[in-house]
């Protein structure tokens, strides 16, 4: 055991104040006006569960649960392990009963009863606590003070260190410290340290019947006879019926509420100290009966268990409550009203939009509608040092409009036209509500205002052709509701492309017109066409870009061999050639096309090459692509003064058919150096 210096302040005086019984609202509960749902008059102590629920331990009617409306009792027949019930602990959803036959555990709706066969020191249990490391205690009527860890059993008594071992009141602090008001002290402990403090240390009374906590120092001790003792841990107070204005010296509870406030059940009433003044409740009042053995405060409701029944008073709690409409004054109903500040709680809206909170304490609130796709107006509503009912706080709810959606041109759409509308899909889902609708476009990201109270459609200024456009649509109802749709996109037509044509005329050496001369292009676009029959030919449609043009005709020369554009920028007409040196198949070598001057591969034709020479030797003959890419080659051994032909199926040295197109024929070797051209149309 630890014997620590103890110091006792005597008071010789304390300011009294006039008891004064402020106006409130009484409620007694017995079991007459419960049907017997309460099991006796005589309540010895009561608590409230996670639920909200009441719980009252009765002396001989067992125990009795109270919702706010309906009452319902437990007694052994139900599981409880007597009727006679001196305690209640709360330990999250389960429930401890102290009673005379055992310590009763009640979870989900199942009853548990621990006794003398369990581990229990003695089935007598007056007083029960739970511990923060959910340890149960039990204070037993002989025997010391139980502990329960939910498996084994540990046994505490005088011999330990505990002041007596009639153990008629426990507290636990958060650190862990317990205290233990017995019959014979009051002691503390921390394992494994004992401390134990009697009369001769300040304390009141050695008879001590309850024990109540204020912040991290104060203890209050009730005590039967002696008044009640206060110990900050170095100094004890003293408040007796002489020094003060407690009802009696013969005090069964203490209580302390979220003011500060104590409140001491005696054998006179119930009386009231702020810590300057106190007041004083009795039958007088509206208690049930005098005899005050347990108290539990509950904001501004006060719970006060006696040997005449439960008594409610109602200390001028506060309801704040009201609507919550459409702007059409529809009510909206499902709305989660949140309450913040002194109290913290929510409320769903019912089908009118009503919404309401009771049973408040005095202060600061913040109220505030929340429901998914809804604005509100106001957002929340906020008051100050609240003390009478705050009524008719209503809010306007307003479902913004649907997100601007199905846009037209779509998102990402290309070469659309210039002069488009742009069109999407909206509405709202509020019932009578307008929506009109904002419109902006630019050419970057994000776009700017254009147009404002616009229907479903837009139609702007011609759009620049080839540019990339950007918009969005805001949409507004009638009552502020706005809703932003996403940025889309899309690009306009381009400019149409400025095309060019090459034209002109093939002639002969006397100016006349030769016909049938195959004329290709190639660059920017490769074709061939054949000259009319005045020699004429014609490219059109060509864009900007690189091209040649290129002349050629079986026995015949060119001047210009060929013409280039780099670039063609615009239309070239009078692009003329000349024909000549006509090559016959007896005059020399050469090349002969078939029946119309142009080689026809898909009609049979093949192109001719004849070999004439005026010395024997070995002749190479090489076909090239116009940008000398080589296609077919051979050679061959040639004799003097006598004429060799070489025929040409058009194809390249792997077999396959070649393109139309005009050719280029190298011949070399044997006195003979030759450069021809052949076209080749399929």
């Amino acid at each position: 055991m630890i014997i620590r210096p103890r110091h006792f302040v005597a008071l010789a005086f304390l300011l009294f104040s006039n008891t004064f019984v402020r106006a409130g609202d009484w409620t007694n509960y017995t079991t007459l006006n419960t049907s017997e749902g309460l099991g006796s008059n005589k309540i010895r102590a009561l608590v409230s569960d996670a639920d909200g629920n009441k719980w009252f331990a009765t002396d001989g009617g067992g125990a009795s649960r109270f919702d706010g409306a309906n009452w319902i009792p437990y007694k052994i027949t139900d599981g409880l392990a007597n009727n006679y019930v001196f305690d209640i602990a709360v330990a999250g959803n389960i429930l401890w009963f102290a009673t005379g036959g055992g310590v009763s555990r009640y979870a989900n709706g199942s009853w548990t009863t621990y006794t003398e066969i369990n581990g229990l020191a003695e089935n007598y249990v007056i007083s029960i606590a739970s511990d923060t490391t959910g340890g149960i205690w039990c204070g037993t009527f002989n025997r010391g003070v139980s502990k329960f860890d939910g498996a084994a059993w540990t046994t505490y008594t005088a011999l330990d260190g505990l002041a007596g071992n009639r153990v008629q009141a426990i507290a636990v602090e958060t650190n862990g410290t317990k205290w233990f008001g017995t019959n014979l002290g009051v002691s503390s402990f921390f394992y494994p340290d004992w401390t134990t403090y009697t009369t001769a240390d300040g304390l009141a009374c050695n008879d001590v019947r309850a024990i109540a906590l204020e912040g991290v120092n104060n203890k209050w001790f009730a005590t039967y006879g002696g008044g009640v003792s206060r110990f900050d841990g170095s100094l004890w107070s003293t408040y007796t019926a002489a020094n003060s204005g407690l009802a009696s010296d013969y005090v069964f509870s203490v209580t302390v509420d979220r003011d500060g406030n104590k409140w001491f059940g005696t054998n006179k009433g119930v009386s009231k100290f702020d810590g300057a003044s106190w007041t004083t409740y009795t039958s007088a009042d509206g208690l049930a009966e005098n005899n005050v053995y347990a108290a539990f405060i509950e904001k501004r409701i006060r719970w006060f268990g006696t040997d005449g029944g439960a008594s409610k008073f109602d200390d001028g709690s506060i309801t704040i409550s009201g609507y919550v409409k459409h702007f059409l004054e529809a009510g909206v109903g499902g709305v989660t009203v949140e309450l913040t500040g002194r109290d913290n709680m929510s409320a769903v809206t019912d089908a009118d939009g009503f919404y309401s909170f009771n049973a408040l304490d005095w202060g600061d609130y913040l109220i505030t509608p929340v429901k998914s796709g809804y604005e509100f107006n106001p957002a929340s509503i906020s008051t100050s040092s609240l003390r009478a009912d705050f009524v008719s706080q209503n809010f306007t709810g307003n479902r913004p409009p649907d997100i601007p959606s199905f846009p037209s041109p779509s998102d990402g759409e290309i070469n659309v036209s210039t002069s488009t509308a742009l069109i999407w899909s909206g509405g709202d889902p509020d019932a009578g509500d307008t929506v009109v609708y904002d419109v902006y476009l630019s050419t970057f990201s994000p776009p700017v205002f254009r147009a404002g109270g616009a229907g479903l459609t837009y139609s702007p200024e011609e759009l620049e052709a080839g540019s990339v456009y950007y918009w969005k649509i805001i949409a507004k109802d009638n009552y502020g509701g706005e809703t932003e749709g996403e940025v889309w996109q899309f690009t306009a037509l381009p400019k149409p492309e400025t095309l060019y044509f090459i034209k002109g005329r093939v002639k002969n050496t006397a100016g006349g017109g030769l016909a049938s001369a195959a004329i290709t292009i190639t660059g920017n676009a490769s074709s061939l066409v054949l000259t009319d029959s005045d020699g004429y030919y014609e490219f059109t449609g060509l864009s900007l870009g690189d091209y040649t043009v290129t002349p050629v005709k079986e026995n015949y020369l060119f001047a210009p061999p060929s013409l280039n554009f780099f670039p063609l920028s615009e239309d070239a007409s009078e692009q003329d050639f000349t024909a000549s040196g006509i090559i016959t198949e007896s005059g020399g070598s050469g090349v002969i096309g078939g029946a119309a001057g142009y080689v026809r591969p898909r009609s049979g034709e093949k192109a001719k090459i004849v070999l004439n020479s005026s010395a024997p030797g070995d002749v190479s003959i090489k076909i090239y692509t116009l940008d000398r890419r080589l296609v077919w080659e051979t050679s061959l051994y040639v004799s003097a003064f006598s004429q060799q032909n070489v025929f040409w199926d058009c194809k390249n040295k792997s077999g396959q058919e070649i393109a139309s197109g005009i050719y280029l024929v190298n011949i070399s070797g044997a006195g003979i150096d030759l450069q021809r051209k052949v076209a080749v149309i399929r």
